[in-house]
């Protein structure tokens, strides 16, 4: 690539870059919150660094990770409780 494509190329990646920010910047927090993301979350999408699919599937195994660190059982010596993390990596059903 000669050195006019590149400056090309870099001043349309920061076109794009900055239409993705400003659209989601534009976003209210209720309307961001309906899709999985976060304010704090708006650059790293913008710029490519985090999908919306990576994103809201992090947010989704930490929920799930907190709600199976949560369970306690009723009583310890009737209830033997399972840790099933491990099962993300079956594959889903079709």
């Amino acid at each position: 690539m000669n050195l006019i494509t590149k400056l090309l190329k870099i001043i349309s990646d920061y076109r794009h870059f900055r239409a993705a920010y400003s659209q989601m910047s534009a976003l209210s927090d209720h309307m961001l919150a309906d899709i999985g993301v976060s304010r704090s979350e708006i650059k790293a999408i913008a710029s490519g660094e985090l999908s919306l699919v990576n994103a809201r599937t992090q947010k989704v195994k930490a929920a799930n990770n907190a709600r199976i660190d949560n369970i306690s059982p009723i009583n310890s010596n009737s209830v033997q409780t399972t840790d099933i993390r491990h099962l993300e990596n079956f594959p889903k059903a079709a």
